[in-house]
């Protein structure tokens, strides 16, 4: 068996106790290149102990090898948990988002450890949470102040299952847009008397 990719590397059985009679583990004989297109490969003339049978054809999985640890980009989540676009572009280019119930989700290139994302808001704000889930750092925001500018960044350090430090600091800046027209009031059961103000707040 071999792995065929920007190189040829040999296969070999992986450590005693790791298989049983119907499943075999096979490792590469040296590591294999990060970030490639790789073909895992076992030829007819393997053979099954308990039946003698060998393949009727060659035995093929491919597979892509992580590169290091990078930080992707930065998509919008909406209340629901739905990913949105964001909703416009300032003149600079720079992203344009809604102020309404917004998490902010950190995207990178291998699944994450637990408790490693180290992340800070400019201008900050009280109540952030941080959750790092597979390859994302959701962060979530109680409120966003309206025709700001926010940078968000993911300190250099952060760690992967796989042992991989984020090299550098990840940066992500956005706008958030306009203050939305609303209408708000306390809610309840109570009796007003006749000529006091009832107050709502626009």
């Amino acid at each position: 068996c071999r792995f065929f990719g920007p190189t040829t590397i040999a296969a070999q059985a992986a450590p005693e106790g790791e298989y049983t009679t119907r499943h075999l583990s096979f490792v590469p004989t040296s590591d294999l290149q990060m970030n490639s297109d790789w073909t895992f490969e076992c030829a007819t003339e393997l053979k099954s102990d308990e039946t003698g049978f060998a393949f009727v054809a060659p035995l093929k999985k491919s597979f892509h090898t992580l590169g290091p640890l990078k930080f992707l980009g930065l998509a919008k989540q909406n209340r629901y948990g739905d990913e949105e676009a964001s909703d416009a572009a300032s003149p600079a280019g720079v992203a344009v988002v809604d102020i309404d119930d917004t998490t902010l989700r950190l995207e990178f290139s291998s699944p994450l450890k637990a408790d490693t994302a180290v992340v800070h808001l400019q201008p900050p704000i009280e109540g952030m949470s941080v959750n790092a889930e597979h390859n994302v750092v959701l962060i979530g925001l109680p409120y966003l102040t309206p025709n700001t500018h926010y940078t968000v960044t993911v300190n250099a350090g952060i760690e992967d299952v796989f042992g991989q430090r984020l090299e550098q600091a990840a940066t992500h800046s956005f706008l958030t847009g306009p203050e939305k027209p609303g209408l708000s009031m306390e809610t309840g059961q109570w009796i007003v008397e006749a000529g006091n103000p009832f107050f709502v707040w626009s």
